[in-house]
C-alpha cells in the first residue's frame, strides 16, 4: 500500500446494497486498494440519523445513518470530508454525491473525480431539485469519467 495517497470516495450504493453503482464501486474498490488507501464513505437506511458505523479491511467503509432532510446530508458529509486530508475525492453518481464533494474538495485544495453512471445525467439533470448542483459538480471537477461515450459526449 502507498501511505502519500489517500482516496476518498463517496457513493450511494456500496455492497452488500443492490444495483450497479454499488457493483461498480465494488469493482473499483477491489482494484484500488491493492495500491492506494481508500475510504469509502455510504449512506445508510440502517442507522439512525449520524450514527456512524465503519469496518475496516483491505479498505474501510463507513456508513452514516441518512438525516430526513436533504440538506442536512449534505452538512453532515461536508463537516466529515473537511475533517481530514485526501489526495483525491471521488463522487460516484454526482446527481446525488457531486455538489457536497466538489464543494469540499476547492475547500480543500484537493482534486476531485466524479464517475458518472448514466441515469444521474439522463434521468437527474431533469430534476429542478437535482439540476443546478448536478451542473455545477460537473463544472468544476478535475476529472469526469462516464460507462459509455455518448455519456462523455453529453458531459463535454
Amino acid at each position: 500500500m502507498i501511505d502519500c495517497m489517500s482516496i476518498c470516495i463517496i457513493t450511494p450504493e456500496f455492497p452488500p446494497d443492490p444495483g450497479g453503482v454499488s457493483r461498480s464501486v465494488a469493482r473499483l474498490i477491489n482494484q484500488l486498494a491493492r495500491s492506494f488507501e481508500i475510504e469509502i464513505i455510504v449512506p445508510s437506511q440502517a442507522l439512525l440519523p449520524g450514527e456512524i458505523h465503519s469496518e475496516k479491511g483491505d479498505f474501510t467503509v463507513h456508513r452514516w445513518g441518512v438525516f430526513q432532510k436533504d440538506y442536512e446530508n449534505q452538512q453532515f458529509l461536508f463537516q466529515w470530508l473537511v475533517k481530514q486530508s485526501w489526495d483525491l475525492l471521488h463522487a460516484y453518481y454526482p446527481s446525488i454525491t457531486g455538489f457536497t464533494t466538489v464543494f469540499a474538495a476547492r475547500y480543500l485544495s484537493c482534486p476531485v473525480l466524479l464517475s458518472v453512471r448514466g441515469n444521474d445525467l439522463d434521468r437527474d439533470l431533469w430534476m429542478p431539485e437535482r439540476q443546478n448542483g448536478l451542473l455545477w459538480s460537473l463544472s468544476h471537477a478535475n476529472h469526469i469519467t462516464t460507462v459509455t461515450q455518448e455519456l462523455q459526449r453529453k458531459v463535454n
